[in-house]
């Protein structure tokens, strides 16, 4: 085996471990929620889906940091940089998180209220497209903290919530990847989470790695040969 054959297998062979693991992580952690979701009356149930539904920021974000640390770094520890993030990210996480979930539920209260009414007819497009913008912004600034951890907050949100839009063929595709993901995963919780899960991630992370890379640009080796990142984002901090 040559040298190329040799360092090709290993790159499969640890994209395929990465790819494994996390979905592993992924799918324990999220497997009480989606089964809380199709076992039961969403009617019933929805107060309870809304007090987890920010907990799934922390562990997007932990499955981020682990295809970031991948892509410059094959031989990165799957398990211990998922729960390094969780450990470490969790209340930068957790207040995206948060901050998501009540614009989400604030958005979808409003479209209750003008339902049928003649305000509605105007005010409705408007709300559900905020929806969509919160979904674009909200994944890109998790993207943004997988690279830059301690990037500010509200400069990440203003910042991800005007990329978001200015790539908004890149938010559309990774939005349209996360509907397919989640029906997949609602037909078929155990396939999609123990197989689709990383590599619907891995479609979010890229599209809005790139759409960041005017602040975040990917580390450039400086004149002295040491590895450097210019983030602006961070610089703002």
């Amino acid at each position: 085996m040559n040298d190329a054959t040799a360092s090709a297998f290993r790159w499969v062979s640890s994209t395929a471990y990465m790819v494994l693991m996390t979905n592993v992580i992924v799918a324990l952690i999220a497997m009480p929620a989606v089964l809380l979701f199709i076992t039961t009356d969403t009617a019933d149930t929805w107060h309870a889906m809304l007090l987890i539904a920010p907990f799934a920021a922390p562990v997007t974000l932990a499955a981020f940091r682990v295809i970031a640390e991948f892509t410059t770094d094959t031989s990165a520890p799957v398990v211990r940089t998922f729960f390094r993030s969780v450990r470490t990210d969790f209340r930068r996480a957790i207040l995206v998180g948060l901050v998501s979930t009540a614009a989400g539920v604030i958005l979808v209260v409003d479209i209750g209220v003008v339902w049928g009414t003649r305000f509605g007819a105007l005010a409705i497009p408007v709300f559900a497209m905020l929806i969509v913008v919160l979904a674009a912004t909200t994944m890109t600034v998790l993207v943004a903290l997988s690279v830059e951890p301690e990037a500010r907050l509200l400069v990440t949100f203003r910042v991800a919530l005007v990329l978001s839009i200015r790539s908004w063929y890149l938010s559309a595709l990774s939005l349209t990847t996360v509907a397919i993901f989640a029906s997949f995963v609602i037909a078929q919780p155990v396939l999609g989470l123990g197989f689709a899960c990383t590599p619907a991630l891995y479609i979010v992370w890229a599209n809005a790695r790139f759409s960041l890379r005017a602040v975040l640009p990917d580390p450039v080796v400086d004149q002295a040969g040491h590895a450097s990142s210019h983030a602006m984002i961070g610089e703002s901090r």
